[in-house]
């Protein structure tokens, strides 16, 4: 392994990927709780957000939060066709 693999000091693609901003095309959720812990909520308040969730759980207990994975597949399955082919053209680079 590289020195400086698996941080962001790393130069290749896929972490240089997790610099660049997201497509407008691509819809964004954010899934917030005020009782995280360990994030500050009010970061995924980002006006680049289409919509923003909140939940009650802890950090780790969005894992089994049933509200935050119906906002989910309500999020993937509101996606309109040409998002999704906009988000798959943005990743496969064309």
């Amino acid at each position: 392994m590289r020195p400086g693999c698996l941080t962001l000091a790393c130069d290749c693609s896929a972490v240089r990927a997790l610099g660049a901003p997201l497509s407008p095309a691509v819809p964004q959720l954010a899934i917030v709780t005020r009782h995280d812990g360990l994030s500050d909520w009010r970061y995924g308040r980002d006006p680049a957000t289409a919509r923003v969730v909140e939940v009650t759980a802890s950090h780790l207990g969005l894992v089994w939060n049933a509200t935050a994975y119906r906002a989910i597949a309500y999020h993937l399955a509101a996606a309109r066709p040409a998002e999704r082919v906009a988000a798959e053209g943005q990743r496969s680079g064309r």
